[in-house]
């Protein structure tokens, strides 16, 4: 059935209950919204936007660390049942977005916005400053008179990730002289023109167009108005305006905890100027602003509101929630996600354990063995839940490289993953650089027909490849321990055929004879050589997959 027709407000009315940031100036900073953390912090955004805009979130723009608080904040407001629809969504922004808006907008709006450059670019147009600026007869100057670029390069990383970390915190470098004996020769040349080689790249940036996340962030608090704000002289003389997308709409920063230096400008600027809100989810004892003790992981936040001299309020009461904390003895990982396992598996009705003698005087903390659950066998290990009844588990994890593992023994692997699990530490990943290894160690037979005198081999090294007589002097041959490095992949050896793994036993076959044989080997010749022990023979399917 089509909604109900919205009735139309008079003009006047809609401008009285859309407040913006100007009507605010004149009423001071508002205090800090604190959620206790133990309450639902969406959850509390939510209500809050709806109370702040009068049920148009349209009116309000959100400003998170990264982009995934956004997307569920989002959602939660498109299900919201107090919002009447049709409406607008508020606008979300990374601190990343936000800094990139203000620059393009205070800059020029007119202009191409700056282009970012990855690392590579950087380390060029840095070793192009460092060149500028060495004069004959300084120790910069005798420096790269040996040096390449391919030597400078591991400076080169260091010195941009070095700028990027001044840009982040809005400070300005002076020169480090007499670093001699402390570091590097090389090292100590380059701080001693640290301050110049800050300043020409800042204006070679500039000049050409580019920029960094750091330079974004850099250029956007030195326009902002006055030294009261940011310490730093204006650069704008007809002051600081938002952009059109911000202007008159309700700021929200949510979601943050230790600033960097740009953060902190920015956002003083929009809680003191701009009427925005700043929301922590915290212990809810900061709100009292010294009343009581804070738990120690919220310390940063008190030393907030005291440095900007804020006052705090609590957006909704704590829950009031005491939680269960259990902890189990774990020799190692994997006695560690035995029991997690073992947790999750573990019928979701049944009665918590009871307190044992050493738990704390409130009865909320206990301890159990692992021993039992090691020692346990595998019919012991209740079968897998539903995946209903997993709807509500999180299993937090403090390390990306624990994922894998963790995944491994979930018993339902149908699962949201939100940490951000790098590609770079991917399985297919490193099955991509196999291969590319692979490639640079390649070289022709007939260039191994003598013993070999490059870098990579020893001396005596020689080729004798497999079924040696097929093998043509056009053939490409590849180093013994990057073809052992590919066989054993997990992608490769766990190829299935028929509901089999005929590879896996043909690839340990094939190892124990490179193992046996010279530095470069055949692979297609050594293939053919194995797949006669393959079931079915040298023609039959496992063969052919070989």
């Amino acid at each position: 059935a089509p909604s109900p027709a919205r009735p139309k407000r008079p003009a006047a009315r809609r401008a009285a209950q859309r407040p913006t940031h100007a009507s605010h100036a004149g009423r001071g900073p508002r205090p800090f919204l604190i959620f206790p953390w133990d309450t639902d912090f969406l959850a509390g955004l939510t209500a809050t936007l709806i109370e702040a805009t009068n049920g148009r979130p349209g009116d309000a723009v959100f400003v998170f660390p990264h982009g995934r608080p956004g997307r569920y904040l989002v959602d939660r407001i498109r299900r919201a049942p107090d919002i009447v629809r049709p409406c607008l969504l508020p606008r979300v922004f990374t601190v990343r977005q936000m800094f990139t808006l203000l620059r393009a907008h205070a800059e020029d709006p007119t202009a191409r916005p700056a282009r970012p450059i990855p690392l590579l670019d950087r380390v060029g147009l840095l070793m192009d400053c460092v060149r500028g600026l060495a004069r004959p007869g300084d120790e910069l100057y005798e420096h790269l008179a040996a040096t390449d670029q391919r030597r400078f390069f591991p400076w080169g990383v260091r010195l941009a990730a070095l700028m990027e970390e001044f840009f982040v915190q809005n400070r300005v470098p002076e020169d480090y002289q007499y670093m001699e004996g402390q570091v590097a020769p090389f090292a100590a040349a380059l701080l001693g023109a640290l301050g110049r080689i800050h300043e020409a790249y800042a204006a070679a940036l500039t000049e050409r167009g580019w920029t960094t996340p750091g330079f974004d962030a850099f250029r956007s608090v030195r326009l902002l108005p006055g030294p009261d704000e940011t310490g730093r002289a204006t650069e704008r003389p007809d002051g600081f305006t938002l952009p059109p997308l911000l202007a008159g709409k309700r700021l929200f920063v949510a979601g943050f905890s230790t600033l960097t230096g740009t953060e902190e400008a920015l956002f003083l600027h929009l809680w003191r100027h701009e009427g925005a809100t700043v929301c922590l989810h915290t212990d809810a004892a900061v709100a009292e602003l010294g009343g009581r003790p804070v738990h120690w992981t919220c310390e940063d936040h008190v030393r907030w509101l005291t440095s900007w001299r804020a006052g705090a309020a609590l957006a909704c009461p704590p829950s009031g929630h005491t939680p269960s904390i259990t902890f189990h003895e774990g020799y190692d990982l994997h006695s560690q996600l035995l029991v997690m396992e073992r947790e999750l598996r573990a019928d979701s009705g049944d009665a918590p354990d009871a307190p044992s003698a050493n738990a704390t005087p409130s009865g909320n903390l206990k301890e159990s063995s692992l021993t039992p659950a090691i020692e346990s066998t595998e019919n012991s290990i209740p079968p897998a839940p539903d995946a209903d009844e997993l709807a509500g588990t999180a299993v937090v994890l403090p390390d990306t490289g624990l994922l894998m593992p963790v995944l491994h023994h979930l018993p339902d692997k149908d699962v949201n993953i939100s940490m951000g699990y790098p590609l770079v530490r991917s399985t297919l990943v490193r099955l991509v650089e196999t291969l590319m290894r692979l490639q640079e160690t390649a070289r022709p037979a007939a260039s191994l027909a003598l013993p070999e005198q490059g870098p990579e081999a020893g001396p005596g090294d020689t080729f004798a490849a497999p079924g040696g007589s097929d093998t043509a002097p056009s053939t490409m041959c590849y180093h013994w321990r990057t073809v052992i490095e590919c066989i054993r992949h997990p992608y490769l050896k766990m190829l299935e055929l028929d509901g089999e793994r005929p590879l896996r036993d043909l690839f340990h076959l094939m190892e124990n004879v490179v193992r046996g044989g010279a530095s470069y080997v055949d692979p297609r010749a050594l293939a053919r050589e194995v797949a006669q022990k393959a079931p079915g023979g040298e023609h039959g399917p496992a063969a052919a997959l070989l």
